[in-house]
C-alpha cells in the first residue's frame, strides 16, 4: 500500500513531507491553516482550509463545522449531549454540530465493529449517547 502524505511549505528553502496518518485536524486560522499532529507538533502555512478538502473526498477525514478538518481514524470517542464532542487519540476535544456527531457515528460504525459495551436496546441515557469506537486501519 502506498503512503499517503501531503506537502507545506515550512520557509522558503524547506519542504515538509507530512504523513497523513499522523494528521489529527486542520484547524482554519483566518486565511492560513493550523496542522496538528499525533507527536504534538504544529504548522502553521499559508493555505485556506478549503485547500485540503480533498483529503474529505478521498481519505477518512471530515470537515467540521467551517474551521476543522478531522482524522477520522485519530478519533477514540464521540459524544452527544449540550456539547457535541469528538475526542481525538490525545484527549483533545473538538466541538461538532449534531448534525456532524449523527453522521460521523453512522460512518465509524461502517468502519469497523462498536465495542459490545455499547447497547442501543439498553442501558442508561448516558451510556447509550456516547459511541466509544475502535477505529481499524484501513
Amino acid at each position: 500500500m502506498k503512503v499517503k502524505y501531503i506537502t507545506i511549505k515550512l520557509d522558503r528553502n524547506t519542504i515538509r513531507k507530512i504523513f497523513l496518518n499522523d494528521i489529527l485536524y486542520i484547524k482554519a486560522d483566518g486565511a492560513y491553516s493550523t496542522i496538528k499532529l499525533i507527536n504534538q507538533d504544529t504548522f502553521l502555512v499559508s493555505r485556506l482550509l478549503k485547500t485540503f478538502g480533498f483529503l474529505t473526498e478521498k481519505f477518512n477525514f471530515y470537515r467540521a463545522k467551517r474551521s476543522y478538518i478531522i482524522n477520522i481514524d485519530n478519533s477514540i470517542e464521540l459524544e452527544k449531549g449540550k456539547k457535541n464532542t469528538v475526542t481525538l487519540i490525545n484527549n483533545e476535544k473538538i466541538e461538532v454540530s449534531a448534525k456532524d456527531i449523527s453522521y460521523l457515528q453512522n460512518y465509524i460504525v461502517s468502519l469497523g465493529e462498536t465495542p459490545s459495551a455499547i447497547n442501543s436496546k439498553g442501558g442508561s441515557r448516558k451510556t447509550t449517547n456516547k459511541l466509544i469506537a475502535n477505529i481499524t486501519n484501513n
